[in-house]
């Protein structure tokens, strides 16, 4: 009987165990904390593409070349530097039409793309070289994004900012609830890419219309960060 009493309280004493262990582990003020910090983009990144059209592909890709060379020359003549340019899409494609459901299909010419990225550090000639590059034979693309390229300063004073959020928060916390905190027991930080609002221009002109530099709101970009914290109750 005795024997079976002792083995039944250490049966009882493991059960106990895991819950004591669990109920310690929650004994932890845990919040979150989150900043963010402007700045203003120091360069954009354009995608800019050059079309022609012609009746056989040799003469569209002809059209396109020279084209091309007139806007890489403005480019560099704008002091865009050659590890600035890069070539990001080129396409030969044929173009058919379809006269009505009994006939085949007409090959009547091809359509040539050559597209270009750029990176533009000096955002005061943007809208200028954007006009420039139009009248030479930009005909498509135009997506602009704005960006920074060093952002590691404004990062780091959002993760300073949303440390001491949460902190603070965790102080609140326990202000409230009569209890003080203990040690800092976990600490993650997530970040979130800078948001922007893309840039769309447009690139039709009529020849005869006056025009002045394509105008470029800059505006900012806004880098967040947030953490998780928890700290111990103190006994």
């Amino acid at each position: 009987m005795r024997l079976s009493k002792i083995k039944n309280g250490l049966l009882l004493c493991l059960l106990l165990l895991p819950l004591q262990a669990w109920a310690g582990d929650d004994e932890v003020i845990a919040v979150t904390g989150r900043a963010e910090v402007a700045m203003v983009p120091d360069m954009a990144l354009v995608n800019l593409i050059v079309m022609r059209e012609a009746e056989t592909a040799a003469e569209a890709l002809n059209e396109n070349s020279q084209a091309l060379e007139g806007v890489l020359a403005a480019l560099h003549e704008e002091g865009i530097k050659s590890r600035d340019i890069q070539t990001s899409q080129f396409s030969i494609d044929p173009r058919y039409i379809y006269p009505d459901h009994n006939k085949p299909r007409q090959l009547v010419g091809y359509t040539v793309r050559n597209g270009l990225s750029l990176r533009i550090r000096d955002l005061s000639k943007l809208g200028a070289l954007l006009d420039k590059v139009v009248t030479l034979g930009v005909n498509e693309g135009g997506n602009i994004q704005f960006i920074n390229e060093d952002p590691a300063e404004a990062v780091k004073q959002a993760r300073v900012q949303a440390v001491q959020n949460a902190m603070n928060t965790a102080k609140t916390l326990a202000e409230a609830a009569g209890v003080k905190l203990g040690d800092l027991v976990h600490l993650a930080e997530q970040s979130a890419p800078p948001r922007a609002q893309p840039v769309m221009l447009e690139t039709h002109y009529a020849k005869t219309a006056a025009r002045s530099a394509v105008p470029v709101a800059v505006g900012e970009n806004h880098y967040s960060v947030s953490v998780s914290m928890s700290y111990e109750i103190k006994q």
